[in-house]
């Protein structure tokens, strides 16, 4: 039996860089009230893809992958396109948000998660190496749709 590695929340929003790449996922959220914050896992909600036959499988995979790397357990919740933005209103209302989740493309695209106090900052661990991983100007404020003034609130589609 394997032992999970506790973090804390703020050690967490560390590792999102790499989350979000292995994740390959349009732009993440990452909450900023509750989620998982005793839990010793990362949640992770994301949107099961129309027309791909392995789409939740293919996620499952890279999250392995993810954790055999970081030592971080992730717990990945799928849902529908059509039930995905009632579903994550509806744990954000029960106090029970998932600590990442995917905004973009569905009824609850950023910033609505800002407005509504889901998202905490991201802009302390924005370092060279992490805007490294995405195409130039991908973190432009003006421009990148991630950002709520200077500071960045969701990570790109992909690497």
């Amino acid at each position: 039996m394997s032992k999970s590695k506790v973090i804390s929340r703020r050690s967490m929003l560390g590792y999102m860089g790499t989350a979000g790449s292995l994740a390959a996922l349009t732009p993440l959220g990452m909450c900023g009230t509750s989620g998982s914050q005793s839990s010793d896992k990362l949640v992770l909600a994301t949107v099961t893809e129309a027309g791909q036959v392995d789409s939740d499988a293919y996620q499952e995979r890279r999250m392995k992958k993810f954790t055999e790397q970081t030592g971080i357990e992730v717990e990945l919740r799928t849902y529908p396109i059509d039930q995905y933005a009632n579903s994550i209103q509806l744990l954000f209302s029960q106090n029970n948000p998932p600590d990442v989740f995917r905004s973009a493309g569905t009824e609850i695209a950023h910033p609505v998660p800002y407005v509504r106090g889901w998202e905490a900052s991201l802009q302390e661990y924005v370092t060279d190496d992490f805007m490294s991983r995405w195409p130039k100007n991908s973190f432009e404020p003006g421009i990148s749709g991630l950002h709520v003034g200077d500071e960045l609130y969701a990570t790109p589609f992909g690497s």
